[in-house]
């Protein structure tokens, strides 16, 4: 019989897993409110004063991209995996789905360990 709850805490573990691992968007955030609050510890007050001005920095960018206005320049790095990835999804008629998706892995992963090493 299948026991739902070895399952359960399998996916839970891995989820969990997951989820406690910091990615660039989340240091991104948070240097960006340090930057904007400028104190290590602030009062619960300037911390939401600080995510008040964050949320309307954040609403004026999404207006001007909704305007037409182009969006930032993208890191060398950044523009370079997508160079490599455009190429990838241009060869899609000649791989099969899995060595597509094998593709675009392994190329994010090999440009973002050697930082900037997007040339192969």
């Amino acid at each position: 019989m299948y026991d739902i709850t070895q399952s359960c805490c399998y996916w839970l573990v891995t989820l969990s897993a997951k989820l406690l691992k910091t990615n660039n968007y989340c240091e991104a955030f948070h240097r960006a409110q340090q930057r904007l609050i400028q104190m290590d510890h602030p009062s619960i007050w300037k911390f939401i004063k600080g995510l008040q001005v964050s949320a309307k920095n954040t609403n004026f960018v999404i207006e001007t991209l909704i305007a037409g206005n182009n969006p930032p320049q993208m890191k060398g790095l950044y523009r370079r995996i997508n160079t490599n990835i455009e190429t990838i999804v241009a060869d899609y008629a000649n791989r099969t789905f899995e060595n597509y998706l094998r593709g675009i892995a392994h190329k994010i992963s090999i440009c973002k360990s050697y930082l900037g090493n997007c040339t192969e």
